[in-house]
């Protein structure tokens, strides 16, 4: 006996067919984005030497104030490395403004460092890359800058630890204020 049909004409299968794979070609890139993505943002990052957590009782922002050389504030978050992500090259795109307008540019560094098995507390560096966008000219208004990694992330098993930290003494003498920092892992030949 033949199966009943799906519909009344070959091409209302063929649609939904072609439907279905878009569906789950969605999904797959969906998953994908939430695989080789890691997100610093206020909340779910730990702030050190000066870093705070809100700018006019505004916790929306990862804050990094203006500071002497020897400070350095900084953002992290750290994870674990996942299957996927050795061999892959990190590339940083960051949201930030300051509440004071100013277009010299902020002395960043965009880091990723790993606590090694047997090793002390203090993480082991695996790359840091310069970063030196431009502040905004008005006061608040949101820019954005992207950054590729110094290196290819190598195939440890041990916490890794992504950061922003701000060298003190840069050329802008304002607060920097981060919305969101989005690490996407991107794969290389």
């Amino acid at each position: 006996m033949k199966p009943p049909s799906l519909g009344i004409f070959p091409q209302d299968r063929e649609a939904a067919d072609a439907t279905t794979l878009e569906r789950k070609r969605i999904r797959d890139r969906a998953l994908d984005e939430r695989y080789f993505q890691v997100e610093l943002w206020p909340g779910a990052v730990l702030y050190e030497a000066g870093g705070a957590d809100a700018i006019n009782n505004n916790a929306g922002v990862m804050q990094l104030p203006a500071t002497a050389v020897a400070t350095n504030p900084m953002v992290h978050r750290q994870c674990k490395l996942l299957d996927l992500w050795p061999r892959t090259r990190p590339r940083l795109t960051m949201w930030y403004t300051s509440p004071v307008g100013s277009t010299n540019a902020f002395n960043l560094r965009f880091q990723l460092r790993h606590y090694p098995a047997g090793g002390t507390t203090a993480p082991a560096v695996l790359f840091s890359t310069t970063l030196t966008p431009a502040g905004p000219a008005v006061a608040n208004t949101i820019q954005t800058a992207t950054i590729v990694g110094g290196a290819i992330v190598p195939a440890v098993t041990a916490p890794l630890r992504f950061a922003i930290a701000r060298v003190g003494g840069d050329a802008n003498a304002n607060a920097l204020d981060i919305l969101l920092a989005v690490v996407a892992l991107e794969e290389v030949a």
